[in-house]
């Protein structure tokens, strides 16, 4: 061997070691911390003309979580799959105070335009391995008054090459189960205390003792995915009735004197 191949040969193994390492490091799986926020909202007015489907029961993804410090209102009447993750760490999954939250702004806008109605305004944080996604977190919640509703559904976040949304929730107007049937398409029928049809659907039955078990008469579906591509964006996602305003921040564990982990925003 001549001594320029020789020296040819020892550069190119020399350069292709830390590009071995750096192959080999980027294969790990890296965890990243984020702050989720989101605002569901609905239009007060509905002049679409869309048509919706009829009423069935709904059912959210296996390994959906509800939020630490939520407390269930209601007893479904489906299978929520598995919310009994004990791995979880313990500063996950946290439902935050009002005064964390990064979308305050963007409700207040909404609630003073009197077009909207803020259903529910919700954050928390948690971890992602790269090609990996977070629990399903539960988002669930009642508009109480004279035309009842109850929004339903999960918000998930992962990462395949690069950072998604997945939404999907039903907004499920309600009457007493007792009060109202319905046709077999799922609409409202005249109260009629002789008929024999039964009201089809799903049924509601609330843990507060005060609230009468409710049936589903009408589900308004909002399922849709976003790529994230900054986290500097604040994601938008609408159906003609409800709409979800979601922001992914990053986050880093810091330890603490006791080894005690809190978390902070990367600015």
């Amino acid at each position: 061997m001549s001594r320029n191949h020789f020296i040819a040969l020892s550069a190119a193994l020399l350069f292709s070691l830390p590009l071995v390492n750096l192959q080999a490091q980027a294969a790990e799986p890296e965890e990243k911390w984020y702050q989720a926020d989101i605002i569901v909202f609905r239009y007060l007015s509905d002049s679409s003309g869309e048509a919706w489907p009829d009423v069935t029961a709904t059912s959210k993804p296996e390994g959906t979580i509800t939020l630490k410090g939520e407390i269930p209102f209601y007893t479904p009447s489906f299978d929520i799959g598995s919310s009994s993750l004990t791995t979880l760490p313990d500063n996950a999954f946290i439902s935050l105070p009002a005064n964390e939250m990064k979308l305050t702004r963007e409700a207040n806008k909404l609630a003073k335009s009197g077009r909207y109605e803020v259903i529910t305004q919700k954050a928390w944080r948690g971890s992602l391995m790269s090609g990996q996604q977070m629990p399903p977190v539960e988002i669930s919640t009642m508009i109480d008054g004279i035309d009842p509703m109850l929004l339903d559904g999960t918000i998930t976040v992962s990462e395949e090459r690069f950072l998604h949304v997945d939404a999907d929730f039903w907004l499920k107007k309600l009457e007493p189960v007792d009060t109202f049937i319905t046709s077999s398409l799922g609409r409202i029928g005249d109260q009629n205390p002789n008929s024999q049809e039964q009201a089809t659907g799903e049924q509601v039955i609330f843990q507060n003792a005060n609230l009468p078990p409710m049936r589903v008469i009408a589900n308004y579906p909002l399922e849709q995915r976003r790529r994230i591509r900054s986290t500097r964006e604040i994601q938008y996602m609408d159906s003609p009735v409800i709409g979800v305003i979601f922001k992914l921040t990053p986050w880093q564990p810091e330890e603490t004197d006791d080894e005690e982990s809190s978390i902070t925003i990367v600015n």
